[in-house]
């Protein structure tokens, strides 16, 4: 930010400038007036004025001739006056060429003639001059000592407003010196005399010193209260130009405190201001200016409209230097609005400008940004092609570091339409680049880092694990070189992960147990727990369920311990689906019972109750199973499945009514299963005309079931239909025979025929198999077995 510097133009202008035609007429009459004169008092003060005048006319040249002739022809006459003028204005003349030391010279010797003759006005100006001249010579005491000297005497004059206007002059010189305090002190002293006597015009430029100064001071509040102190002033005397000024300075203001919507706002007064005052540069910089900040608060229509307005005007002005970067500038936000026609216009507007400047660094950046849109349209035969073209660019160039940044798109792109492969190899490219720029100090291991596990990433996604093992096991060597025990043990980690994958189990456990140990140490609880889960998991996928039940146990009391409730239900699971295929139902419904306290997803927690379900039935647990069967259907009602299970429990204890009632609901969804289940119940009940209705609905839909027709055989048999029952158990000898139920309906039609030798015969058949729970039941309750309970057959059968 620039402080409005009101000081130090008298040194170099002079006290007033003259138009340059009135300024002309004036030197031509004195010259003309010169040559008349004879050497006297009068020919020095027409020489004084010739130099004064060539002087402000920029001819210092000129000015400086006539000061010096004045000089000599002064000393000729003794003529103190005159002489103290000539070495004022030779002064002024050498601080126009900026040799400040010559004119603080003059400036010195005027000084002490004007005192000697007791020229009040000439030595307050002197005495500002030499204060100006200090200032530009940076010694700053020197400078207050001189400017202030001036003010008194101006103050003694009764020039009441030079006298403040130098005070503020003064507190320029301590704000330069970085005296804040003494030039807040100067300056309040200067506001306080504007306002006294109404001079707005200098109380606003003040106002606007004293906020550069809060801002040096940190005080962001105190320079913007000043400045909208300022603006309103301005506003008042209708400033145009300045108020444009002044609102710009306080949205940098707002800018430094991230206050986007104060800083659009007074940027907008800015550009209103000079918009109306017809400054263009100003203008431009507030259209660019207000684009930025509308990017920063993401408003990108606005931030499209300032940035267009502001191309707009520089292809009017035909300006190509700016318009290479702006319409750039501008397809990046019509790409950010998904208008990517409009971006590619202006990207390609920027291209053809650099292929005439000829800048192939230039035009290989500019086709990054044309392939990344069309990658935005999907077009990525364009965009691969754009890409192509920097990346050769690039290489011929020898710009390595560019040649990076276009495999990075070329990596983003193939990410996006998940060709992980092409990724890998094109990370891998920008590697071996990186390498080279690592060992000449051209990188940062953060990056080289950061690079490695983008590399491993991409290669775990298009699995290729043998690249992963080698990139993770690089980056383990470096880790372990700067002793950073935390990505040690997630590198150890990742390690296991891809050792499992790679089927090297053995690894990967050694691997997880050494990352495991780490996470201990480090106090990384979340880590700890989720390598003990990965063991466990490895180990169950080994069949080792012991080692795995140990593992995850472990996981879940870290996770108890850190409340993390979808992690406990995910782990007690685990444990209890472990524990139920080694068929420890006690043991599994603990975990299952847990899993189901932390579930919240219906979905998660019907899967969950299913599982207590098997565990309460297997453990004859029929009353805890109903009730589970109970929550299941009041979960979802039209699960047929759910009607089924409960039916299955009521059979199991005997309350066939209410099971053929419940199987009759599931039934309703045309599931042959369930007519199946309910068919059982009806044999249980005797009801055996509805049994076989049942399992001739099984047999329209499946015709080749030897289980389907030895049932129904068995129901024939039940309610002496022997001829029907036969038919039916014969077509069971051209199917497949699973089971030992064929074999007991044969034995139950020779019962029923009371031919007890073919049924033991059919008995001893019906040891291929193990009798599951349903054929133990029959054997051992239903009254048509009675008869050969005593045999061998029976007991060896029952027995197995």
């Amino acid at each position: 930010m620039k402080t409005l510097h009101l000081v130090f133009t008298w040194l170099l202008l002079g006290a007033y400038c003259l138009p340059v035609a009135a300024q002309e007429i004036n030197t031509q009459q004195l010259e003309a007036k010169l040559k008349n004169l004879k050497n006297t008092a009068e020919k020095v003060d027409v020489l004084n004025k010739l130099a004064e005048e060539y002087k402000n006319q920029k001819a210092l040249d000129k000015g400086e001739n006539y000061a010096k002739q004045a000089i000599s022809l002064a000393k000729k006459l003794n003529y103190t006056l005159g002489l103290a003028e000539a070495y004022h204005q030779q002064g002024a003349i050498m601080a126009n060429h900026k040799k400040f030391q010559e004119a603080r010279k003059y400036f010195q010797q005027a000084l002490t003639l004007f005192q000697q003759k007791n020229a009040a006005l000439k030595t307050a100006i002197l005495l500002n001059k030499i204060g100006g001249v200090y200032y530009y010579l940076k010694e700053f005491d020197q400078a207050i000592q001189y400017i202030a000297a001036s003010s008194q005497k101006y103050d003694s004059l009764k020039l009441y407003k030079d006298a403040v206007q130098l005070k503020a002059y003064v507190g320029i010189v301590y704000a330069e010196k970085g005296d804040y305090p003494n030039a807040l002190k100067y300056y309040n002293e200067a506001v306080a005399s504007y306002q006294k006597n109404n001079q707005k015009v200098e109380e606003a430029n003040i106002l606007v010193n004293i906020a550069v100064i809060y801002l040096q001071q940190k005080k962001l509040d105190k320079s913007t209260e000043t400045l909208k102190r300022s603006l309103q002033l301005f506003e008042t005397l209708k400033m145009v130009p300045q108020q444009g000024n002044v609102a710009e300075r306080i949205a940098d203001n707002y800018l430094s405190l991230k206050d986007y919507e104060q800083t659009a706002q007074y940027l907008q007064k800015a550009l209103t201001a000079y918009e109306a005052s017809n400054q263009k540069e100003p203008t431009l910089r507030a259209c660019k200016r207000l684009a930025a900040v509308y990017y920063n608060q993401q408003k990108y229509v606005q931030a499209v409209e300032m940035s267009q307005k502001l191309v707009t005007s520089l292809e009017a002005a035909k300006d190509e230097k700016r318009l290479l970067t702006e319409w750039t500038n501008l397809g990046i936000l019509y790409r950010i609005t998904e208008k990517y026609d409009k971006a590619l216009e202006y990207y390609k507007k920027s291209l053809e400008l650099r292929k005439k400047l000829n800048d192939k660094s230039a035009v290989a950046a500019i086709m990054v940004n044309i392939g990344e849109a069309y990658a935005l349209k999907k077009n990525m035969g364009e965009s691969i092609k754009a890409y192509s073209q920097s990346l050769k660019m690039r290489e011929e160039l020898k710009d390595t570091t560019g040649v990076v940044a276009v495999l990075g798109q070329f990596a983003i792109l193939y990410n996006s339409i998940k060709e992980h492969r092409k990724v890998g190899g094109i990370l891998e490219k920008a590697y071996k680049i990186r390498k080279i720029q690592l060992k000449n100090g051209q990188f940062s291991m953060e990056k080289m880092l950061e690079l490695m596990h983008d590399l491993s990433n991409a290669y775990y996604k298009a699995d290729k694990f043998e690249k992963v093992y080698f990139y993770e096991n690089e980056l383990l060597k470096i880790h372990q070189q700067r002793k950073d025990e935390t990505n040690i043990a997630q590198t150890l980690l990742n390690l296991g992960v891809c050792s499992e994958r790679l089927k090297r189990n053995s690894e990967a456990i050694d691997y997880y147990e050494k990352a495991q140990q780490k996470f201990t140490k480090l106090g990384l609880k979340d880590a700890s727990a989720k390598v003990l889960y990965n063991s466990g998991t490895l180990y169950r996928n080994m069949k080792n369920d012991l080692m795995a039940i140990e593992k995850f146990k472990k996981s879940l009391a870290i996770r108890e311990e850190m409340q993390q409730k979808e992690a406990i239900k995910i782990i007690a699971d685990e444990i209890g689906h472990l524990y139920r295929v080694r068929e420890q139902y006690k043991e599994a419904l603990v975990y299952f019972k847990k899993a189901d306290d932390y579930v919240e997803n219906p979905e998660n927690e019907k899967k969950i109750l299913q599982s207590m379900l098997i565990c309460h039935f297997n453990l004859g647990q029929n009353e805890e199973a109903l009730k589970i069967t109970d929550e299941l259907i009041q979960l979802d009602p039209k699960n047929p499945d759910f009607y089924n299970k409960k039916g299955l429990i009521l059979n199991k204890m005997k309350k066939y009514k209410e099971a053929v009632k419940t199987f009759s609901q599931a039934t309703k969804s045309g599931e042959i299963t369930y007519n199946f289940n309910r068919a059982w119940a009806y044999l249980q009940m005797n009801d055996y005309p509805k049994a076989i209705a049942d399992y001739d609905t099984c047999l329209i839909v499946v015709q080749n079931s030897a289980d389907l027709y030895a049932y129904r055989g068995f129901a024939y048999t039940k309610n002496k239909q022997l001829d029907k029952a036969k038919a039916d158990l014969e077509k069971t000898s051209s199917l497949e025979i699973g089971n030992s139920f064929i074999y007991l309906s044969w034995v139950a039609y020779y019962l029923a025929k009371q031919e007890k030798e073919k049924a033991l015969e059919y008995l001893k058949k019906a040891n291929k198999f193990k009798l599951n729970g349903t054929e133990k039941d029959i054997l051992q309750t239903d009254e048509m077995f009675a008869s050969i309970r005593k045999t061998k057959a029976y007991k060896d059968l029952i027995k197995k």
